[in-house]
């Protein structure tokens, strides 16, 4: 299993955020926020509130996109996800 290091997390963005060549598609032209499940985090994110299972909310164009192991990962520096929920109640 993959895992994030230093400050960074691994999230998977919600399917309707994006396309198979990782642009972005706002829904009928207004963009709702871009969110994900945070899949692992790395032992220097400072924010105790951020770990994996949670709903990460954050802006568009922050962080890259890689794939491993069949699946797509947007990895993001912890301090650029601007809010999180508790994935369960969506």
């Amino acid at each position: 299993m993959i895992q994030a290091v230093n400050n960074f997390t691994f999230i998977v963005r919600d399917s309707e955020q994006h396309e198979s060549n990782g642009l972005i598609i706002p829904q009928q032209g207004v963009e709702k926020p871009h969110t994900g499940k945070i899949f692992s985090v790395g032992e220097l994110v400072s924010d105790k509130k951020i770990e994996a299972g949670k709903l990460a909310i954050f802006h568009k164009g922050n962080g890259f996109t890689i794939e491993y192991g069949g699946e797509e990962y947007l990895i993001i520096e912890g301090e650029r996800i601007i809010g999180i929920d508790d994935w369960s109640e969506q």
